[in-house]
């Protein structure tokens, strides 16, 4: 299953690293890792959104979605104290 990770990137706020991170993970790491695995990556644009919770002062936004392909795409980013930013995205 796809899962990726990546800790202290830095962003203006919490909704360009959640921005930034989607970005990042569905639009290469998550195309990146169908490719190596010999999966279709064409249609993978989300069809349906599930939950999407953004909560500006705890610093923390998830989204899950439902993908053309099936899968359910899902991704957290929260603040840590020294302004970084951690975000993690995983199909579950």
């Amino acid at each position: 299953m796809f899962n990726y990770e990546d800790k202290e990137f830095y962003a203006n706020s919490l909704s360009h690293a959640y921005t930034k991170f989607l970005d990042e993970a569905w639009g290469t790491h998550y195309v990146d890792y169908l490719k190596q695995n010999n999966l279709e990556y064409k249609k993978i644009y989300a069809i349906n959104d599930i939950e999407e919770v953004e909560d500006i002062y705890d610093g923390y936004y998830k989204l899950k979605q439902k993908l053309e392909n099936g899968a359910i795409f899902q991704i957290e980013v929260w603040g840590n104290e020294d302004g970084s930013y951690d975000g993690l995205a995983q199909v579950i």
